[in-house]
Parts: C-alpha cells; structure tokens; sequence
C-alpha cells in the first residue's frame, strides 16, 4: 500500500462541489443503478442528495442500501476539450515519473469515483489492461 501517491497533487482536497464548479460540462455516469444514467457535473444533486442504490447481502453492508457513487471516465468518455482541460490539473503518482510511458499512461488514463457517505465503490474487476490507482482526494473512508 502507498499512502503518498496523491499527497502533493494539484487536486488534493477537492470536494465533489469543487470538480462540479470547475468542469460543469462533465459528464458522469450513475454506478449501480439500472441503465447507469449519465449525469451533468454541473448538476449539484449528485454531492447534495443521496442516490439509494440496491445493496447486496454479501457486501460488508449486509444488503443495507448504499448511497450511490457515480463514475467519471475523462480517460475514454469525454470530449477531447474536457479531458484536455481536465489532463491540466492531473499529475502522475511519483513512483510512476521515472519513465515517460508510465507517466503518460497516468496522464492519460484516468477516471473519478465520487461518493457521499455510506457508499463508494464495491470491489469489482475492470477488463481494463493497464494499471489501476485508488486514491482519495477528500472525505474519509470508513
């Protein structure tokens, strides 16, 4: 486990509020809900009310329903202009600068998971090839 790789990031301490305001024109999809409806970065609803989601009895939770996260693949779902713009603010972990590949792969393949309490990401398996960082850049996991 690195607990440093984001420490210094440009994007440390954004709140969901703080993405919505800076790319308004985002667009997210709604995770574990029934089509995964896109959704407006601009539309404050994702980081103010809570999007109930079906829980699942072998989650930690019990089956408790989950308050729903909402995925943002800049890396392969968004216009040239906002991943561009996005890609501006986005830096490699430190321990993937030392070749230009790694560092362009992080530069330019790159997703956010937003979540209000009490939900988050459930362990799946993407069919993605290419290497996978989880980092927190504000709140608490729990």
């Amino acid at each position: 486990v690195v607990d440093d790789c984001v420490k210094s990031h440009p994007l440390m301490g954004y709140t969901c509020e703080d993405f919505a305001k800076k790319w308004p024109q985002g667009k997210m999809k709604t995770e574990y809900s029934e089509g995964n409806k896109k959704t407006s970065m601009g539309d404050s609803r994702w980081y103010t009310k809570v999007r109930p989601t079906k829980g699942h009895k072998l989650h930690m939770t019990k089956g408790r329903k989950l308050a729903g996260p909402y995925t943002w693949h800049v890396k392969d779902e968004e216009t040239k202009a906002t991943k561009a713009a996005v890609q501006q603010f986005w830096e490699a972990p430190y321990f993937l600068n030392q070749t230009h590949l790694n560092r362009y792969e992080a530069w330019d393949a790159f997703e956010f998971w937003f979540s209000m309490p009490d939900g988050g990401a459930m362990a799946h398996a993407d069919s993605y090839q290419e290497m996978t960082i989880s980092a927190q850049f504000s709140g608490v996991k729990r």
